[in-house]
């Protein structure tokens, strides 16, 4: 019979019909004891939202066999109370849905319009709604196997074809998934180093390196093999649509490698080089750190441009669950409903109070900053309703300054402001 994919959508409005672009919905699976948070995330602008899971999301403690979910949605819009440009978002609607059929082939249920009444001084009545219920549970809302991950790329890969206006992006490459990623990293490294005879010390530095990309790193795109990495430990704690996304973002790298046929040994070179550094306990010259950190602002700039500004338009619930919640709604509530600023609308640029080049090597001192700036560039080059193409010549440098700085001021405007 195959795995099941269940889907719902729906759409939140106020009572006479508008969107409520800036609300977040969480979807959740009504339990006896705890509930089950399947997936939470921002509307997409026409107050619109879309979630696919699978029976591990609402089945999350060990002695439940549901079949179907029994769900009910809260949701939130942006705290009044904690004042203007404040990350952190107020519970204002539970709605519950119930016991749903799943009766059609494609197992989708269409949960219609949640109106949302205009906001009020007045309390909920009974107990506090909180944004996603369920959050701090670490559990598993995703078996991860060759059959989900196909189904996966199947949907996935034809839009991120559509959007970069490559094609063929599948053939010829290795979807994998590591259970001991730390493991993976490591051997890798290692080879890289070749016959390098290591103390303990540069041994530790190692290791940590690895702990911290086996709690962080969910996918990698491997082009000397041809093959991407799936993290099954960080995946499997999300659920089907972050899947996707996760490897629309790789399958955009598969279409750089092939534009740039350079990328894959220019990235091995830098990668090594920065790793032998580490472990002699010197730092890259400043010109050479600034070219790796050109590229990668370039590569990681891109994928993450085509993943938080288009494909999470469609796929609205792919929150990263774990992270911690003020942050994370924040986070994606912006990523599903952005607004990129006219080129009229730009703001005159601060004083330099040191040059272009050392202000991109303390921004860049953040790897973050790498995505978030390499997608503004994008994003101000953006037209119509079409991304921008993949350009790979494209310099974050003095050689560009117009487009460093209105990237610059964007960045800078989206900073997150605390709560």
């Amino acid at each position: 019979m195959g795995r099941q994919v269940f889907t719902v959508r729906g759409r939140v409005a106020w009572p006479d019909g508008a969107p409520v672009a800036d609300a977040y919905v969480a979807v959740v699976d009504a339990d006896p004891d705890l509930d089950d948070l399947i997936g939470a995330g921002a509307v997409a602008s026409d107050g619109s939202f879309r979630l696919s899971f699978t029976a591990e999301a609402f089945n999350q403690e060990a002695s439940e066999a549901e079949t179907t979910p029994d769900l009910y949605l809260v949701v939130s819009r942006p705290s009044w109370l904690a004042g203007p440009g404040s990350t952190a978002l107020q519970p204002v609607l539970r709605h519950d849905v119930g016991k749903l059929a799943f009766a059609s082939a494609a197992r989708e249920e269409d949960l219609g319009t949640i109106v949302v009444a205009p906001p009020t001084v007045a309390f909920l009545p009974g107990a506090p709604l909180r944004v996603a219920p369920g959050r701090g549970k670490i559990v598993k809302r995703l078996r991860l196997d060759e059959e989900i991950v196909d189904l996966a790329v199947r949907e996935i890969a034809p839009l991120v074809e559509h959007l970069t206006g490559w094609s063929n992006l599948r053939d010829g490459v290795e979807l994998r998934i590591v259970d001991a990623y730390r493991d993976e990293l490591r051997a890798r490294i290692q080879q890289e180093l070749g016959g390098h005879a290591l103390d303990s010390t540069q041994l530790a530095l190692i290791e940590t390196a690895m702990s911290h990309c086996d709690a962080t790193v969910v996918a990698s795109w491997h082009p000397e093999e041809r093959v991407v990495l799936l993290n099954r430990t960080l995946i499997e704690e999300q659920g089907f649509d972050y899947l996707k996304v996760t490897i629309g973002h790789e399958l955009v790298h598969v279409g750089q490698t092939r534009v740039l046929p350079s990328l894959a040994a220019r990235l091995r070179r830098a990668r090594v080089e920065r790793l032998e550094t580490v472990l002699a306990g010197r730092s890259l010259p400043r010109a050479r750190m600034r070219d790796a950190v050109q590229l990668l602002t370039n590569i990681e700039g891109y994928a993450h441009y085509i993943e938080t500004r288009w494909l999470r338009q469609i796929y609205t619930h792919t929150a990263h669950l774990p992270r911690p919640t003020s942050e994370a709604d924040a986070y994606f509530r912006n990523l599903a409903a952005p607004e990129t600023p006219a080129a009229s609308d730009a703001v005159e640029p601060e004083p330099a109070t040191m040059s272009v080049p050392d202000m991109l090597d303390d921004l860049f001192g953040n790897k973050a900053a790498q995505y978030l700036f390499g997608e503004n560039f994008y994003r101000l080059r953006a037209t119509g309703d079409r991304p921008a193409p993949f350009d790979p010549d494209l310099r974050c440098d003095e050689s560009n300054l117009e487009e460093v700085l209105g990237a610059l001021m964007l960045y800078r405007s989206e900073m997150p402001k605390p709560a």
